[in-house]
């Protein structure tokens, strides 16, 4: 049985990571027109601006994290995500590549799904064959004929890769996989104590890469080392516990809800109530002092009016402040570092010799560039790639927006797109 990270990607690699799709600074229309632009040009190819470098349509796209905008959406309605998302999605279908999804902070959600991968077909196929079985009598040739197609189709979808996420395909040459936080993924390869933990690269040409978003190199992302922990605890219990703890995520999901959204437009209905509710509070504690009030039927309807806004406004409010105030704190230690800085002063050189690659190509910090370290553990030299970012902020170098890096056999090219010129171009030191 074959590694998953000795298959074949299939070249050219094109990398691009937070597009952050659904946000208000999301360069979407930029990212929509490169989508059309590689379509229209996958027959012949393109030649960089200023270079006799010709790059070709992708026969790999690794989507590098923090693809859609799942913490903080426009409105804090995820709806703008769907709508971000469609277009693109439905020109990629044109293009004769795989397609490689590592999850983000910001999109981590969408591994969710591996949680019930396959399902879908199980209870289908318990509640077909219950069907199946009250017609038995009468459709015999008719199920000997479906049962002839659900072997084909079982004989399609073997597979000897031992990768057991979520991976489908479409387009019959096609396939797309999603990754949490790295691919290949961790654990193929022992590590020197033994541990199924390591990380293998992907062989492209003459060099090992590993992709991951980045956040494994930003100390502030506690939520994570919380989850570790339970899981730990839940596993020194007995017990197999899988859980995300991610505050700002749940909330995002409660202010979702069709009902907080209704709601929460209605803002001058939701202000009464909150004034209506801290009178109430107010009276009760410094006026009477008389306990016996909450139950009786005002303090019924006080509690009630306090479920109804704990569901409804609270959530609403702390999906607004709480991944702004997050922003804030983050670009004081790793948001728009270089790549320098990053591994200078974040790398954790004893987790990464549990890395094999001669290339580690990462995002995040939304500033694209390369830095290069002599790796302790075997003195060989070491290159890590940020992939930069489609996003419009103020802190953001316009002179590198709309980043990618190309990757073939020759090796990469760290490049940005011009959606006004229609051009490709390398990005400067």
């Amino acid at each position: 049985m074959e590694p998953a990270n000795q298959e074949k990607i299939r070249d050219p690699i094109l990398v691009i990571s937070d597009l952050h799709l659904g946000s208000c600074n999301s360069d979407y229309r930029s990212f929509r027109k490169f989508i059309h632009f590689l379509n229209n040009t996958k027959s012949v190819g393109f030649q960089i601006k200023d270079s006799t470098k010709k790059i070709y349509s992708p026969g790999t796209i690794i989507f590098l994290g923090d693809i859609l905008e799942l913490w903080k959406p426009a409105g804090e309605d995820r709806n703008y995500i769907i709508e971000c998302i469609l277009l693109p999605l439905s020109t990629l279908s044109y293009l004769d590549c795989d397609i490689i999804y590592v999850t983000g902070n910001h999109d981590e959600d969408l591994w969710d799904i591996r949680n019930i991968w396959g399902n879908i077909d199980k209870m289908c196929d318990n509640n077909n064959n219950n069907n199946n079985n009250n017609n038995n009598n009468n459709n015999d040739d008719d199920d000997d004929d479906d049962d002839d197609d659900d072997d084909d189709d079982d004989d399609d979808d073997d597979d000897d890769e031992p990768y057991e996420g979520v991976k489908f395909s479409y387009n019959k040459n096609n396939t797309i996989k999603l990754f949490e936080r790295t691919y290949p993924e961790r654990g193929l390869k022992d590590t020197k104590d033994g541990k199924k933990n390591a990380i293998e690269g992907v062989k492209i040409g003459e060099k090992k890469y590993i992709f991951m978003h980045g956040h494994q190199f930003d100390k502030w992302q506690v939520t994570y080392r919380i989850s570790r922990g339970i899981e730990k605890f839940g596993k020194f219990c007995g017990v197999n516990v899988s859980y995300r703890f991610d505050p700002i995520d749940y909330l995002q999901d409660l202010a979702n809800s069709s009902y907080s959204k209704k709601v929460g437009k209605a803002s001058m209905e939701t202000t009464i109530f909150i004034i209506i509710v801290t009178f109430y509070l107010c009276f009760t504690i410094f006026c009477i002092k008389d306990d016996t009030l909450i139950w009786s039927f005002p303090g019924i309807v006080w509690m009630l009016m306090s479920s109804f806004i704990a569901v409804t406004f609270i959530p609403k409010s702390a999906a607004y402040l709480f991944p702004r105030i997050w922003d804030k704190i983050i670009k004081k230690f790793l948001k728009y570092k270089s790549v320098e800085e990053v591994i200078t002063n974040y790398y954790n050189h004893d987790k990464g010799k549990d890395m094999d690659a001669d290339v580690i190509v990462f995002g995040h910090t939304h500033h694209p560039g390369e830095y290069s370290i002599t790796n302790k553990h075997n003195n060989k030299e070491q290159l890590f790639i940020n992939t930069g970012c489609w996003v419009n902020e103020k802190d953001c170098d316009i002179n590198k927006l709309d980043a990618f890096l190309y990757i073939d056999k020759d090796g990469h090219h760290l490049l940005k797109w011009d959606m006004e010129s229609e051009n490709i171009s390398y990005i400067k030191k």
